[in-house]
């Protein structure tokens, strides 16, 4: 297998995308550096909620498959809009299971991306004790570039 070029490496974005307003805006952000760049984005959702892990066994896979479903709509959408306006940005997607900060890093480093690109959604100090902040956890941790989207 041929090694990849050096537009490729230089350029590899993962987006990760859970279909909030603020993930939009940092797909939006990627799509225009890759844009003018060249390269690709790797737009990324993780299937991961309170709602899922505190559900009864029983109910765990129905959640999770509504999930997958709102994602991946989430992610055509994406897709539709990518292909129709910007023909010269390469995107693939995928949606993963696990805990984001460690599935989301562990995909970073597996694919070689160089640029990281998050939307911050402002919590509650209750929720941000709870679940900590994803995008915090991603700067201090990435061995990469980082950009976090307000």
């Amino acid at each position: 297998m041929p090694s990849p070029t050096p537009t490729e490496q230089s350029h590899h974005c993962l987006v990760g995308v859970d279909g909030s307003a603020l993930s939009q805006q940092a797909f939006c952000h990627a799509k225009d550096m890759v844009s003018h760049a060249g390269g690709m984005i790797s737009a990324v959702a993780v299937i991961h909620s309170p709602a899922i892990v505190l559900a009864d066994p029983e109910d765990r896979s129905d959640l999770i498959e509504a999930e997958r479903l709102r994602l991946a709509a989430c992610l055509s959408k994406l897709s539709t809009t990518t292909q129709s306006t910007h023909t010269d940005v390469r995107l693939h997607t995928e949606i993963l299971e696990g805990e984001p900060v460690p599935t989301l890093l562990a995909y970073a480093k597996e694919k070689g991306v160089n640029h990281i690109v998050l939307g911050h959604r402002s919590k509650g100090p209750l929720e941000t004790l709870l679940m900590g902040s994803v995008a915090k956890a991603i700067v201090d941790a990435a061995a990469c570039t980082v950009t976090v989207v307000r």
